[in-house]
């Protein structure tokens, strides 16, 4: 699905970097490292919104999943 969301793959390959980070907030928060939570934030802002913006447009029925 990431790729046809975003243009390149490495920023596919990016996001889901990011799913592996919020993994471990969720399973493993006790076991945090901090350039985890660096690295997510650093990502966040530049991958979220075009991910968010695909899921609105499917969910508003302009593309289909």
């Amino acid at each position: 699905m990431a790729c046809l969301i975003y243009q390149r793959e490495t920023e596919a390959e990016l996001f889901s970097e990011l799913a592996k980070i919020r993994n471990t907030f969720a399973h493993h928060y006790l076991d945090i490292k901090w350039e985890y939570i660096k690295r997510f934030m650093d990502l966040v802002p530049k991958l979220y919104p075009l991910f968010l913006g695909y899921i609105k447009k499917g969910l508003n029925g302009i593309i289909t999943f």
